[in-house]
């Protein structure tokens, strides 16, 4: 059995059969055969293009106790969209007589996914002095359905038709190698935060988020599709279970100084990697941000402009193989990137 990105290939001419149609160790469908040795000089190139997003829509409920106890629950309702779409490209510069005249071909990945899910919150903030705020929640697991789609396919370019009747641009099927449909439930979070105003004048915070990420789970249901529960215990879940740190926390602090009507406001966050340290050198690292901005309040109306500034080294995987030992090597080398985002935000409020 080959897999199905071997298959694409297949379809596509790329692998050349012996005389028995049996694929030939490096039967390669490029280069040219010199003393008997198949030799092809190439360009690789590999893009990536990545969307998504992570909204959430809440139904909340608070009361105010002697104006001492504040607290509230709420019913959180998220979703979640991710697609990436893979390009590897490689461009053959030596070509010889067919079968061994695929002068290029692409190679294309996909994978979408959608989730909906369901969580609950709870929280509190105490004012035990004047000044002074002590806040604590809890956010419950969400439950999320999840869908995702993976395809791959193939497209070859011949210098000549590698077979009779074929043409030289020759592509292969989408092959539909997943629709799934399973669920996972995802680790609680607890936050607590103090904060305490000076001279009236200036407020200082400090908060902290805790969440266990070694309470990951995936699992199926009666609406689950094309996927069984004893898949996801032997084959994923372990996986997932290895790669990620049993909890994950962050630190933030931050500043707002009152002068009349402004504000001048400044702020750090740290939100420790997800992933275990021996995997953060081919994953994410740490996400650290620092902020500044100022605002303007009079009557009910306030105005407030951010800027935020975001920095994560993460490495980007591009396309792994399998020698005849069935040992992982790069194909492509992975690429180490330092990811800064620059976010300037901008706020209008009407109080009533």
């Amino acid at each position: 059995m080959i897999s199905n990105d071997a298959y694409a290939a297949w379809q596509a001419f790329l692998l050349v059969p012996d005389s028995n149609g049996n694929i030939m160790q490096n039967g390669y469908a490029y280069g040219q055969l010199i003393n008997g040795e198949l030799v092809s000089n190439s360009d690789v190139r590999y893009s990536v293009d990545q969307w998504g997003s992570f909204n959430e829509t809440n139904i909340a409920f608070a009361a105010d106790k002697g104006s001492k106890l504040y607290y509230g629950f709420s019913l959180g309702f998220p979703t979640l969209n991710f697609r990436r779409e893979e390009f590897i490209t490689e461009d053959l510069l030596q070509t010889g007589n067919p079968p061994y005249s695929a002068s290029s071909y692409t190679f294309r990945r996909l994978n979408d996914i959608n989730a909906t899910g369901f969580n609950m919150k709870l929280g509190l903030i105490f004012k035990p002095l004047e000044g002074v705020r002590v806040g604590l929640s809890y956010e419950s697991p969400s439950w999320y359905t999840i869908n995702q789609f993976y395809e791959t396919d193939v497209s070859a370019q011949f210098t000549q038709a590698p077979e009779v009747g074929e043409g030289t641009l020759i592509n292969s099927d989408i092959l539909e190698t997943g629709l799934y449909a399973y669920r996972l439930r995802t680790p609680s979070i607890i936050r607590v935060g103090l904060s305490g105003v000076l001279w009236n004048k200036l407020v200082l915070s400090a908060d902290y988020h805790r969440q266990g990420l070694g309470d990951n789970r995936l699992y199926t249901n009666n609406r689950s599709f094309n996927i069984d529960e004893s898949l996801l215990n032997n084959d994923f879940q372990p996986v997932l279970n290895d790669l990620l740190n049993t909890e994950r926390e962050t630190f933030a602090f931050g500043a707002e100084l009152k002068l009349q009507d402004y504000f001048l406001r400044g702020g750090y966050r740290l939100d420790e990697s997800a992933y275990l340290s021996t995997y953060q050198k081919s994953t994410a690292r740490d996400l650290t941000s620092i902020s500044g901005g100022i605002g303007y309040r009079r009557g009910p109306w306030s105005f407030d402009i951010t800027y935020v500034q975001s920095q994560q080294d993460f490495t980007q995987v591009g396309y792994r193989g399998f020698d005849e030992n069935e040992d992982p090597f790069e194909v492509i080398d992975d690429i180490t990137v330092s990811s800064v985002n620059h976010n300037v935000i901008f706020g209008v409020g009407f109080k009533f």
